[in-house]
């Protein structure tokens, strides 16, 4: 049947047509992404000024490396600093602890050597001091003042001379001297010490009194 319609209206949809249409499948709207608007979207997040959060990510972790290394690095320079500053003053203290040592060990050396000395010569006079030895009949010379000690050690029964013999004190005029003697060693000294008290028994040399030199 042939439809005609008036210029101006709209078909009238006839029961036929509805049926066609029902029996035709509706079709579904597709989700995918063409290939032109995938494009478009990473060129929109490669774009300067895009906030991407992979990029600003990368950016941080770039940052911080960088102030970990570069505090590293101001670390190391002022620890080598340090270093250098107390390797100088060890330098230094140990410099001039090593010259007052050597200043007192050359005082010590010296005094050493004094002492040293002293001794020695203390030990090559071997001395004991007479006391109340009387003028000799030849007068108080060095001769007759040694004969009269070898005389005493005669007496003591021994068998060495005195090396040398001095007067002793101020007023060496008076009637009894004191004398300093020497001997060749220490036992002839010590002898003299042990056997003086012998003397007590000879009026010629009772009143002389034998002691050890102090000076």
């Amino acid at each position: 049947m042939l439809n005609t319609r008036e210029p101006g209206r709209k078909a009238r949809r006839t029961s036929s047509d509805t049926e066609v249409e029902q029996t035709l499948p509706i079709a579904k709207r597709s989700n995918k992404i063409s290939s032109s608007e995938q494009l478009v979207h990473l060129s929109n997040a490669n774009e300067p000024g895009q906030d991407n959060p992979a990029t600003r990510s990368v950016n941080d972790i770039y940052d911080l490396l960088t102030k970990v290394s570069n505090n590293q690095e101001s670390l190391r320079q002022s620890m080598e600093q340090r270093i250098t500053n107390l390797e100088a003053s060890f330098k230094t203290e140990i410099s001039s602890k090593m010259k007052s040592l050597k200043l007192t060990l050359n005082t010590l050396e010296k005094g050493e050597t004094s002492t040293n000395t002293q001794v020695s010569q203390n030990i090559t006079h071997y001395k004991l001091v007479f006391i109340n030895v009387p003028n000799t009949d030849t007068g108080d010379s060095e001769d007759s003042l040694k004969a009269y000690i070898n005389g005493i050690t005669t007496y003591l029964e021994l068998d060495f001379n005195v090396t040398t013999v001095q007067c002793v004190g101020s007023n060496t005029n008076q009637q009894n001297k004191t004398v300093l003697v020497n001997y060749d060693n220490e036992s002839q000294r010590v002898n003299v010490l042990k056997k003086k008290r012998e003397l007590k028994d000879n009026p010629m040399y009772s009143h002389v009194y034998v002691e050890t030199d102090k000076t």
